[in-house]
C-alpha cells in the first residue's frame, strides 16, 4: 500500500500536480507517522511531506499534518520541537470544531508527548499532557481504541457503526497498561510530595484527583491485600513513599512489566527509581523536617542513597522556593531547620481552635434569629415598622406614649443645630464613635416596642369595649369614649 501510493506521489511529482500531491502526501503521513526509526530518517521524510501539505492543502489537510508531525517528532525523543510546533499552531483551541477522526488524532498526539516527556524525565509536563485524558475515565473510546459497554450507551445501531469504523487499526495501538502506568506513576510523584506538605492545610490544593481518589478508597478499605494489577502497585508505592521508605517504593514499581514495553526500557528504569529517591527526600524534610534542629547531609546522602550535589541542590531549590524554612550550615555541611512551621499537634490544636469558633459564630446567629437579637441588622426595616405604626397612633392608642419616650431620648425629631432627625434608633451614639452604647440602646428599644405592642392591643381592647357602652354594658349610658370622656 505503501509503496503504490510512493509510486503515485512520484507520478503527480513529475507532472507538476500540486493540489493532488497534497492529497496523496496525506496518505502517506498516515502511514508513516506512528512507526519509530532510530536512524531518524523517515522523521526528515515526513517533515519534507508536511511542509507541501501546509503550502497546497486545505484546512483540514494542514491540521492532520500537524498532528501527524507532532506526533513522530514526539514518539523520536524530540519532545520541545513538538511542544513548540503545537503551542504554535494553536490545535488545542480549535480542535473542539473539527471532525471526529481529527479530535481522535489529536487525543493520540497528546498521549504520545507525554509518553516522550516521561521518557525524558519531564514529570510534570508528563502529567499534564496525560490529565486532560485520564479527567472523564474513558480513554478507550478517546484513543478510539475499543468501545464503550452497551449496557450504559444510549447509542443506536447507526452510531455504534460509525463509532467502529473509526476505531484504529491494531499496530497503531498505544498499550493502554503502559499508559496507566506512567500516568499514575507521574501523578503519585507529584501528590505524594504535595499531601505532605499541606497536610495541616484545610484549603490544600489537589494536583491529581484521580490518584487522590484511589488513596482515599485505599485508606476506607478494612483490609488490604496484596497488590494484583498496575494501579494497586502504584497506590501501594504511594503509600509507602509517603511514609519515607523509598526502597520499598523502588521495589514495588521496578517490578512492573510495563516498562519493558518502553524503547531503552533499562534507561527509564533507571530514571524511575532516581525520582523516586528524589522525591523521597523531598517528602522526608516535608514529613519530619519540624522535629528535627539539624541535619547533616552526610546522614541524608546516605539515607536516600544520592551524591552530595544532588541532595544539596533539591535542598537549595526547595529553600528558594520558601517550601522548607530552612538555611545551610557550610562548614559543617548541615541544614539549620527554622522552627517556623507548626507541629503536628499545634497545627491540630488551630484547626480545633477555628472549628471550635465557627461553631460559636453560627450558634449565635442561630440564636439572633429566634430570639430577635440586637445584633440581626435584617430585622431591623419590622422594628423600624412597628416604630413608625405606634408614632401614628398604634393598633390601640399605646403609641402616643411610645412617641413621648422617644422625644424624651432625644429620638425621631432633630436637635437644636438643625442636624437630621435620627429614624433609626442610636445612630447619635453611633457618630461620636460609641458602638456598645448603640448596640445596647437598640436592643432595649427592641425590647420596648415588644412591650408596648402588647400595652397597645390590651389598651385598644378597653377603648372598644368603652364604645360599645362601657364597662356595664347598659346600652351605652355611664360609660366613656376612647378618649377617656364621659359621654352625655
Amino acid at each position: 500500500m505503501v509503496d503504490l501510493v510512493e509510486r503515485t506521489y512520484a507520478f503527480y511529482t513529475r507532472i507538476n500536480k500540486p493540489k493532488y500531491l497534497a492529497r496523496l502526501a496525506i496518505r502517506l503521513l498516515e502511514h508513516l507517522y506512528y512507526k519509530r526509526d532510530e536512524k531518524n530518517e523517515r522523521l526528515d521524510y515526513i517533515g519534507k511531506l508536511s511542509q507541501l501539505i501546509y503550502s497546497h492543502g486545505d484546512e483540514r489537510l494542514k491540521t492532520r499534518a500537524a498532528l501527524c508531525h507532532i506526533y513522530s517528532s514526539a514518539l523520536h525523543d524530540k519532545f520541545y520541537e513538538a511542544r513548540d510546533m503545537m503551542l504554535m499552531s494553536h490545535l488545542q483551541e480549535s480542535v473542539a470544531q473539527a471532525d471526529i477522526p481529527t479530535q481522535i488524532l489529536f487525543n493520540r498526539t497528546m498521549v504520545q508527548l507525554g509518553l516522550c516527556a516521561f521518557r525524558l524525565g519531564l514529570i510534570p509536563e508528563a502529567h499534564s499532557c496525560l490529565a486532560e485524558i485520564y479527567a472523564g475515565g474513558r480513554v478507550k473510546e478517546l484513543l478510539a481504541q475499543g468501545l464503550a459497554s452497551a449496557r450504559f450507551s444510549e447509542k443506536n445501531v447507526e452510531q455504534e457503526k460509525l463509532e467502529k469504523r473509526r476505531q484504529v487499526p491494531y499496530h497503531m495501538h498505544i498499550n493502554l497498561e503502559l499508559l496507566e502506568c506512567v500516568h499514575l506513576f507521574s501523578a503519585m510523584l507529584l501528590e505524594v510530595p504535595n499531601m505532605a506538605a499541606n497536610a495541616f492545610d484545610v484549603k490544600r490544593k489537589v494536583i491529581s484527583r484521580p490518584y487522590r481518589r484511589l488513596l482515599d478508597f485505599f485508606d476506607r478499605q478494612v483490609f488490604t491485600g496484596p497488590p494484583e494489577n498496575t494501579r494497586d502497585f502504584v497506590v501501594h508505592a504511594g503509600k509507602a513513599l509517603s511514609s519515607g521508605d523509598w526502597q520499598k517504593c523502588a521495589d514495588l514499581l521496578l517490578n512492573l512489566p510495563a516498562w519493558n514495553l518502553m524503547p531503552n526500557h533499562e534507561h527509564v528504569k533507571a530514571l524511575v527509581k532516581r525520582k523516586i529517591q528524589e522525591e523521597g527526600l523531598r517528602t522526608h524534610l516535608f514529613t519530619f523536617g519540624s522535629f528535627y534542629d539539624s541535619l547533616s547531609l552526610k546522614d541524608l546522602c546516605d539515607l536516600f542513597n544520592l551524591t552530595p550535589n544532588t541532595v544539596h541542590s533539591l535542598v537549595s531549590k526547595m529553600i528558594i522556593n520558601e517550601e522548607l524554612h530552612a538555611s545551610w550550615d557550610q562548614p559543617t555541611g548541615s541544614i539549620v531547620m527554622h522552627k517556623v512551621e507548626p507541629t503536628r499537634l499545634q497545627a491540630l490544636a488551630l484547626q480545633l481552635s477555628e472549628k471550635a469558633n465557627q461553631s460559636v459564630e453560627h450558634n449565635e446567629r442561630l440564636l439572633d434569629t429566634r430570639t430577635g437579637g440586637y445584633g440581626q441588622h435584617k430585622f431591623e426595616g419590622k422594628v423600624q415598622g412597628g416604630k413608625e405604626r405606634f408614632q401614628r397612633g398604634g393598633r390601640g392608642g399605646g403609641g402616643s406614649r411610645f412617641r413621648q419616650d422617644r422625644e424624651h431620648h432625644g429620638e425621631g425629631q432633630g436637635d437644636k443645630q438643625g442636624r437630621r432627625p435620627n429614624t433609626r434608633g442610636g445612630r447619635n451614639q453611633s457618630e461620636r464613635g460609641d458602638y456598645e452604647h448603640r448596640e445596647h440602646r437598640e436592643h432595649r428599644e427592641h425590647r420596648e416596642y415588644r412591650e408596648y405592642r402588647g400595652q397597645g392591643q390590651n389598651q385598644g381592647e378597653r377603648n372598644q369595649r368603652y364604645e360599645r357602652g362601657g364597662r356595664g354594658g347598659r346600652g351605652g349610658q355611664g360609660g366613656q369614649n376612647r378618649y377617656g370622656q364621659r359621654d352625655a
